[in-house]
């Protein structure tokens, strides 16, 4: 008897359900049953239970009102991934002004080194599984910051967590964070898919800092979460270091690194020589006299001169 009372109320939800799905209008087909106007598809089948019903007729999702319904749940899917990437991307950046550094803004698109970073992306599952990251390490201004950041981006439209940070910000929130709650902070820096680090060499050579900057890169090792630091010290220099707790975090950051050189001119003072001259002219001082006699005098930069 309960066994019957549950198929009926199964039966019953069946039928609630469906008919609330809104529906094109049906007509009788020569088997007796609901066919749906647009897609001549079943919109109801009969189902036997035995002792109970039999030969019921319930209502039924027919083709069009499938791809009705999956267009619905691709739309929920789309919001709810615009509201993680939202999400991602306001804890993800220490700057703001990183979430413009994209691949589409990249000035060098087609390179072999922007290509390269690309393939990263794009493959990230298979670097994720080993904890590979990336070393990219040069001048200054060379592009390095632009390239860890469009890496970070990418993953985070994709509704990826990854960040971009230094080790500065990091040290400061070590220190905001109770003692007793640092190493869920730890840990929750861990569970982020990517973490790209900025700079390291800039920050202060304390003992305190060295402590805390191996500790970081200690639990990310421990966790296998991939990293991208930026740096202008090279493999070479990494691995000439003889203090021990910076010779243990550069050996761990060359383990699970893949080391890229990124070299040329620094960018900055490509933007700076292509400004000079005309900031220089709006300023009055690109040559004549002014009105009491005097040369305005004119700035001579020999890199400006260049190129």
């Amino acid at each position: 008897m309960a066994d019957a009372i549950i198929e009926r109320s199964i039966v019953r939800k069946i039928i609630e359900n469906a008919s609330r799905i809104p529906s094109p209008y049906t007509y009788i087909g020569t088997d007796g049953l609901k066919h749906c106007s647009r897609c001549h598809g079943l919109r109801e089948h009969t189902v036997k239970v035995d002792g109970v019903f039999n030969g019921i007729k319930v209502p039924c999702i027919c083709a069009c009102m499938q791809e009705r319904y999956d267009a619905s749940l691709e739309s929920q899917r789309k919001k709810q991934l615009e509201l993680k990437i939202m999400e991602y991307r306001s804890l993800g950046f220490a700057e703001r002004r990183y979430e413009s550094m994209t691949f589409d803004a990249d000035a060098n698109a087609g390179s072999k080194l922007s290509n390269a970073m690309k393939r990263y992306c794009d493959n990230f599952d298979k670097f994720k599984e080993r904890g590979l990251g990336l070393l990219l390490y040069g001048p200054c201004g060379t592009g390095k910051t632009f390239y860890a950041a469009c890496i970070v981006n990418r993953l985070i439209n994709s509704g990826r967590p990854a960040m971009l940070t230094n080790f500065a910000r990091l040290v400061n929130q070590v220190q905001a964070t109770k003692f007793e709650n640092r190493q869920d902070f730890y840990d929750s820096l861990a569970r982020v898919d990517l973490v790209a680090i900025d700079d390291l060499g800039v920050e202060r050579g304390t003992e305190y800092m060295t402590e805390q900057m191996e500790l970081i890169i200690d639990q990310l090792y421990r966790a296998g979460t991939p990293m991208v630091i930026t740096s202008n010290y090279s493999p070479e220099w990494m691995m000439r270091e003889q203090e021990l707790r910076r010779k243990r975090m550069y050996d761990r950051i060359l383990e699970r690194c893949h080391a890229v050189e990124i070299a040329g001119e620094s960018k900055r003072i490509q933007a700076g020589r292509q400004n000079h001259w005309p900031v220089h002219k709006e300023l009055g001082l690109s040559g004549g006299e002014d009105a009491s006699g005097t040369r305005a005098a004119v700035l001579r930069l020999n890199y400006f001169r260049t190129k």
